[in-house]
């Protein structure tokens, strides 16, 4: 079950990234994975390493 909002928010965060990356203002979240709890208005960031092994 999906909350209602939570499609547009998501979209919302996206386009940000999208804004963000053409404009280059602001960081990026290339290597991070945001966590988005819409029912506690809790967002946090996880920072991702990349694997030495990795050919992708």
């Amino acid at each position: 079950q999906v909350i209602g909002p939570t499609p547009g928010v998501v979209g919302s965060i996206e386009a940000v990234e999208a804004i963000k990356l053409i404009t280059g203002v602001g960081e990026l979240l290339t290597n991070k994975l945001l966590i988005i709890d819409l029912k506690r208005h809790e967002f946090a960031v996880l920072k991702l390493s990349v694997s030495e092994e990795c050919r992708c």
